[in-house]
């Protein structure tokens, strides 16, 4: 049966799984998996001889594809491959990343009512302040980090 196959229709089979691969590690708009369900599709067309024959291929090409996401999500579990669909961070090492900006100073880019926004350093944060209204521009302080809130309070000592 392989000796009658187009060495064609075996490339775009194997490139339409790649595609499909491609598409379960990089999340996009789906350009990646429907080309690779589209190139599947031709390879196929061009090598069954039969509906029946079609169908099997199909069932393979489905196994083969299940069985190397299954595989790739393993790894992605077990932290062998990097994925951006899942965080590395815990929200510990963010909080104490955030420690960092406990008593900088900066200014207000917007009003706080009492949330807004305001740069450290050049940094733009959300920051809500103490429960005071601070106009824009007043220079400010961050006395503490509540979770992922940044508190500030309007700095005394403006320049």
């Amino acid at each position: 049966m392989l000796e009658s196959v187009p060495l064609f229709a075996i490339i775009l089979l194997i490139v339409g799984i790649i595609l499909v691969v491609i598409e379960i590690l990089i999340p996009g708009f789906g350009a990646f998996g429907v080309s690779g369900i589209i190139v599947l599709g031709i390879s196929i067309f061009l090598t069954a001889k039969s509906i029946e024959q079609a169908a099997l291929i199909l069932l393979i090409t489905i196994i083969i594809i299940t069985f190397l996401a299954t595989l790739l999500i393993k790894q992605i579990v077990n932290k062998k491959i990097k994925s951006p669909l899942v965080l590395y961070e815990s929200l510990e090492q963010v909080a104490s990343e955030m420690d960092y900006f406990i008593g900088k100073k900066g200014k207000s880019i917007t009003d706080l009512r009492p949330a807004g926004k305001a740069s450290f350093d050049g940094v733009k944060l959300d920051v809500m302040s103490n429960g005071l209204f601070i106009k824009e521009g007043h220079m400010i302080k961050v006395i503490k980090i509540d979770g992922n809130k940044i508190i500030v309070e309007m700095d005394n000592n403006e320049n």
